[in-house]
């Protein structure tokens, strides 16, 4: 991979994939066209951080509105990132969401057809509510317009990866959590109370059942990037169950009460992507806890300093 394009370039995961990106020596696309206004600064902060830097080149449309024909290249990966995280769990303004999160798709896969490749972040809501074992061969039972319009992302990848030439990798996530973490996310609010001494906030994220350290899950696209089994899709997750739980408990100090059952435990399973892509989580919740707490730390001592 000499070129990477990265639609949701200024977002949190965006921003540490385009960060590593540079960082390897590779030329960087960064597609935002900022539509989240209460990001805004955030994004503008990164913006400024990585525009200081030769490979990087920013595009601020939005993806559908791009002449790819220009940047794309036969060894080009895009990442596909993007998406309207401001109105992605509203059903009253579903329309909207699906024209930033699946016409957006629609227009990638005509740029991209019979060059590149196009390595698609999905969710692991696209299972639904589910207890037990999930692999990426339980079916999908979206709850929430996030779940359905990445499932229909992932469907139009596929159907269209057999017919056009495409190669495609589909990664479902589960919630991410480290430095630069949305800060409507519970990490961030519990971690931000508890360095502020107020009472901890009843929070929870939209998906509880596993989480992965930024920088885990930055490796773990760089191989989707990489490997040679593609149109297949994959789970990255911890191996692990409770991990979601096990975070707030060490940032609350509190035993949670989620999954007091053993019966209502929820394993995402990470057998595929380690076989296939030898993915492993390398961070492990305690240490990823101490890094997201120490950049909120810093983050309040310079919103403090006059």
């Amino acid at each position: 991979m000499k070129r990477a394009i990265v639609t949701g370039a200024l977002g949190f995961i965006g921003f540490h994939l385009c960060s590593k990106l540079i960082e390897e020596g590779i030329e960087v696309y960064g597609i935002d066209s900022k539509i989240n206004t209460a990001q805004q600064s955030q994004a503008d902060e990164r913006l400024l951080y990585m525009g200081r830097n030769s490979l990087f080149h920013y595009i601020p449309q939005p993806v559908e509105s791009i002449d790819f024909s220009a940047i794309l290249t036969n060894d080009t990966v895009i990442f596909h990132l993007a998406a309207s995280t401001q109105t992605d769990n509203q059903w009253k303004i579903l329309r909207e969401t699906i024209h930033h999160n699946v016409k957006a798709t629609e227009h990638l896969i005509k740029a991209v057809t019979g060059k590149g490749r196009i390595v698609f972040t999905s969710t692991v809501q696209v299972y639904g509510e589910r207890t037990g074992i999930i692999t990426e061969r339980t079916p999908s039972n979206p709850i929430n317009p996030y779940g359905l319009t990445k499932m229909a992302g992932e469907s139009l990848l596929l159907q269209q990866s057999k017919k056009n030439n495409i190669e495609v990798v589909i990664v479902r996530l589960p919630t991410v959590y480290g430095p630069f973490q949305r800060e409507d996310m519970a990490y961030h609010q519990l971690l931000k109370a508890k360095l502020q001494k107020k009472t901890f906030p009843e929070i929870v994220d939209r998906s509880t059942y596993d989480i992965l350290y930024i920088e885990d899950v930055v490796h773990g696209l760089l191989l989707a990037g990489e490997t040679t089994h593609v149109n297949e899709v994959y789970n990255l997750s911890s191996g692990m169950k409770r991990q979601w739980f096990k975070g707030k408990e060490l940032i609350t100090g509190k035993k949670d009460i989620g999954w007091r059952n053993i019966r209502d435990e929820v394993f995402i399973s990470n057998e595929k992507v380690t076989k296939k892509l030898g993915f492993k989580e390398k961070t492990s919740i305690q240490k990823g806890i101490k890094e997201q707490e120490e950049f909120i730390k810093k983050s309040l001592k310079l919103k403090r300093l006059p």
